[in-house]
């Protein structure tokens, strides 16, 4: 965890100030909606299997030269990105940064989200966060937090692929996000290459009205069981005193009719 312990500030602020360097003035929404449920989690390994990821949300963008990929889902305890990257150089100093818009107003605030992975082998995952307006990055661990979440550089054919998971929620509130179902949270991912700032997508680094949405999925209704309804036991408990009184009605009905014939 040396991009962390050595330098837990640094490289993100380094990486904030080369990226904000390239931004143009902001424009509004970008109209990029990532929304997916994930009905088993991915196993966070640096490989983008087809398998796992056949469910998630998924858009292709250009960076520079490149066409690139990203995947996104939710469980209900856990948000799962991807991102394939075309980069044929490995450096120690290549950064994939991911900003979220925690309340998703437009605005960049004390205590939005950050998480960034380094691609030092088998690359590093560190959760940030905005620590000071307007384009300070802090470590999480290094102001007290958490590290929350955990991710996975793999590097194969040219292609780096970088995998992470991060909790909807935490008990760490200070310095990440809280979500739920149907919460709707701002995205924008930035690269480097060798601390070159490649660019971001979608939209600019400021504001953050130019950036993407993630929205948070359910999970899918149940399917009726064929030929009615399932009912829960639940509900069949509740709902037991009216079976009954139904029961008993139905009975003195038929004794009734018995004694008039």
């Amino acid at each position: 965890m040396a991009w962390l312990t050595r330098k837990p500030i640094g490289w993100v602020l380094l990486a904030a100030v080369i990226l904000l360097s390239s931004c143009l003035p902001a424009r509004g929404h970008s109209g990029d909606v990532l929304s997916a449920w994930a009905a088993a989690a991915p196993v966070i390994d640096g490989t983008i299997g087809a398998a796992e990821w056949s469910g998630a949300s998924k858009k292709t963008f250009t960076l520079g030269a490149w066409s690139c990929t990203v995947y996104e889902m939710n469980d209900a305890n856990n948000l799962y990105m991807a991102v394939e990257i075309p980069d044929t150089t490995h450096d120690v100093n290549d950064m994939l940064l991911v900003y979220f818009d925690n309340d998703n107003d437009g605005v960049t605030e004390v205590g939005n989200d950050l998480v960034g992975m380094s691609s030092t082998s088998p690359g590093v995952f560190g959760d940030y966060y905005c620590s000071a307006l307007p384009n300070t990055w802090s470590s999480d661990v290094g102001d007290g937090g958490t590290n929350d979440g955990s991710g996975v550089l793999g590097f194969s054919g040219g292609v780096h692929y970088y995998e992470f998971s991060h909790p909807l929620d935490t008990t760490d509130n200070a310095h990440d996000f809280s979500l739920s179902a149907g919460s709707t949270v701002g995205f924008i991912i930035g690269y480097l290459d060798n601390l070159v700032s490649v660019g971001t997508w979608p939209g600019t680094l400021f504001p953050p009205q130019s950036w993407g949405d993630i929205i948070i999925a359910s999970p899918p209704a149940p399917v009726p069981a064929v030929g009615g309804v399932i009912v829960s036991v639940d509900k069949l408990v509740l709902l037991a005193p009216y079976f009954v009184a139904i029961l008993v009605i139905a009975a003195a009905g038929i004794v009734i009719k018995r004694r008039r014939h």
